[in-house]
């Protein structure tokens, strides 16, 4: 993917600035290295259709304009490309000003005063607004755009910005074929809800009204025939091709209350023609009154009215594009209040081993992926049920930009359940800390992602009761690994937070159930005798072994045959000397030989616990647990950077891992407390200190 500039929302640009400095010292126009003007910008898996040629707009039209007259839904029309999903998305950002001049800034133009070449754009990418600067080269057959344009010649705002966008993902190609919910989220930083019409709830006019109100953005579709592209129905739709909502009103027509949809085929042509279309006989009779009222205006520019009742026979799906409170609308704070949503961000991660559980058919991993607490406090002020409205949206990132380099997006859920009082109050369950698996495996969901889906988001609504409730956001599959944002929507005020636990050292002798960690045995004391006479035969005069000398020793002892897998390492011996090296010597006593002997049958007792099936591993999601035997705590990131140092490509912990792991961690927890009384500016806390030393 070619890179993008910055990172912000702010309307001012230093590299920007920079170009054009450059511009006035040299002449120059800018060139844009990183999306070049040629085929490899074009396709990355097609063969290009025709030759084209890239031109400026000062060479395709008398008079280039980024804006002809100001920017209207009707400016945009589609070319070649097949991309009616994204045109239809900026149709109706066109319609407000002020978002669109966040996505694109009102600082450039082609006037002697700005234009070098360049212009920039604003997109928003998981979370963050990042700015996009192309060059103004644009693919041209016969001297014409052929993709997006103006119906104006000298209008060049949408070309440019279908390139800024193509730059994210790599290619123009990689925007054939795509979904509204995207657009509109990358022009506004909204989320997207879609609905099946066939199944849309029986207040959709109501919720589509509401929307608007809210100055939500609405498109809607029909599913292509098989075999056909964009094919033309008799209706005069279009079957497998993206429309923009541009109106949704009640109003009374010839005497009779009408729910009615104004809707437009990005293409610019190509309208409904049933009843309440231009030429309709229902059109035909209104009074000037009525006509004003739905803003008639008579023209082949792909706009078009349907009655509510055929809006819902005809198209399939419709996504609404709620907008989040920071979106730039011009409204007073009071107003943003009453229409803008309460939102919560969460970014994380499914990392392999550690935080990648799968979906809740993976019973001894699904508690293992990130969990999100939200408590719901007061219920909306329409619901009669005292109600309180959620939406919950799944984002995985990298999605289109990963497809020119054949990655796939992962098939994504998630499921919520409720933390009841009576749950709270039987386990001692602490606030903060992530639920165990046993709550997960004795109770049932509250309520559901409304599929599992390779796409960038699956988004539910959910009407919840007040309460306290978990969100366990999931790939379908275990160990598939990917970055994620988990969104909240709601209308009233939450309180919400990332659940873990915290990174800690608190000694402990508990081991399973009643079992606890005992004294050495006989065995293992007549073990440890034989250890001592193998220790003085090997140390030699000195009395003390190296790290070589400690490999030797370990390797050829029999009491650690029932958890070896395989010999110890002398990276592991050289850890073990390491630590346990009080003098700094570079070799171990027989009293810090003990100590670690000691150490090493206690990991013993553990390993044994978990490797069930004595194949001399087990799996590294089960390591969080083995090491809080020790007393370890680990949270999810410490973890995961644990797992992502020691476990082997199966996601296995073999012992000599298990003892490595378990060393350095008392030696990193010791080191931490002995230089925390001397703690000064700049030094790392806890968790970061133990993910420092034990992905070092």
């Amino acid at each position: 993917m070619a890179p993008a500039h910055g990172s912000s929302n702010k309307q001012d640009s230093a590299l920007l600035d920079e170009i054009k400095k450059n511009h006035k010292k040299t002449g120059d126009l800018f060139v844009d290295k990183d999306f070049p003007a040629n085929d490899a910008s074009l396709y990355f898996e097609e063969t290009p259709p025709m030759e084209f040629k890239w031109m400026r707009p000062k060479d395709i039209a008398p008079n280039p304009q980024l804006f002809d007259a100001g920017a209207d839904r009707s400016d945009i029309e589609q070319g070649y490309l097949g991309d009616c999903w994204l045109l239809a998305s900026l149709s109706c950002l066109s319609m407000r000003p002020k978002l669109l001049s966040r996505v694109v800034p009102s600082d450039q133009g082609f006037d002697k005063a700005n234009y070098c070449g360049a212009f920039h754009f604003y997109f928003w990418r998981a979370g963050e607004w990042m700015e996009v600067i192309v060059d103004d080269q644009l693919p041209t057959h016969n001297g014409k755009l052929v993709f997006t344009h103006s119906k104006s010649v000298n209008e060049f705002w949408t070309a440019l910005v279908e390139k800024a966008y193509a730059k994210i993902f790599g290619t123009f190609e990689a925007l054939k074929g795509g979904n509204m919910a995207e657009a509109m989220e990358d022009f506004t930083g909204g989320l997207t809800e879609p609905y099946e019409l066939n199944d849309a709830p029986k207040h959709l006019f109501k919720l589509m009204e509401h929307a608007f109100e809210r100055d939500s953005m609405i498109g809607c579709s029909i599913p292509p025939q098989p075999g056909v592209v964009e094919a033309e129905l008799q209706s005069g739709l279009i079957a497998g091709h993206a429309y923009s909502v541009t109106a949704v009103k009640k109003v009374t027509l010839r005497g009779q209350e009408m729910h009615m949809v104004r809707i437009r085929n990005p293409w610019g042509n190509s309208e409904w023609n049933g009843p309440w279309s231009d030429d309709s006989p229902e059109m035909k009779g209104l009074s000037d009154k009525e006509r004003q009222a739905l803003e008639l205006k008579k023209e082949d520019d792909g706009e078009f009215w349907m009655s509510f009742k055929d809006f819902k026979q005809h198209y399939t799906t419709i996504e609404i594009c709620n907008m989040s409170p920071d979106a730039v609308t011009g409204e007073s704070a009071a107003e943003l209040a009453k229409k803008k949503w309460v939102t919560t961000v969460e970014h994380k991660a499914w990392i392999k081993g550690s935080t990648a559980g799968g979906c809740r058919n993976n019973k001894e991993t699904f508690h293992k992926n990130p969990q999100v607490f939200v408590r719901l406090d007061e219920a909306d002020d329409d619901d009669k049920d005292e109600g309180c409205t959620l939406i919950v949206a799944l984002y995985q990132k990298g999605t289109r930009t990963g497809r020119s380099l054949g990655k796939k997006p992962l098939t994504i859920g998630f499921a919520i359940y409720e933390i009841s009082e009576e749950y709270k109050k039987k386990s001692g369950y602490v606030a903060g800390t992530d639920l165990e698996k046993k709550f997960f495996l004795t109770r049932k969901m509250t309520e559901k992602s409304p599929s599992y889906i390779n796409s960038r988001e699956i988004v539910g609504r959910y009407k919840l009761k007040p309460g306290d409730y978990v969100i366990v956001p999931s790939t379908f599959e275990a160990n598939e690994q990917g970055n994620f944002m988990l969104r909240i929507y709601t209308e009233k005020k939450i309180e919400s937070q990332a659940l873990d636990q915290p990174t800690d050292y608190k000694p402990t002798t508990k081991l399973s159930g009643n079992e606890t960690l005992k004294p050495l045995t006989s065995t293992e004391k007549g073990q440890y005798d034989d250890l001592k006479k193998k220790f003085a035969q090997i140390a030699g005069e000195d009395m003390e072994v190296d790290a070589f000398e400690l490999e030797e020793m370990m390797n050829s002892t029999d009491a650690l045959k029932e958890v070896k897998t395989g010999n110890f390492s002398i990276d592991a011996c050289r850890t073990m000397v390491a630590i346990y090296d009080s003098d700094m010597s570079g070799k171990l006593g027989f009293q810090e030989f003990s100590e670690l002997w000691v150490y090493i049958c206690m990991c013993k007792k553990v390993f044994i616990e978990y490797d069930q099936d004595k194949s001399g591993s087990f799996s590294s999601f089960e390591l969080q647990d083995a090491l809080k035997y020790l007393g370890y705590s680990l949270d999810s990131m410490t973890f995961s950077c644990v797992v992502t140092r020691y476990a082997n490509r199966q996601n296995q912990i073999d012992f000599n891992d298990f003892v490595m792991i378990a060393c350095k961690l008392r030696s990193t927890f010791e080191r931490f407390d002995a230089n925390k009384n001397g703690k000064g500016k700049g030094e790392v806390d806890l968790k970061h200190w133990v993910q420092l030393n034990m992905y070092s």
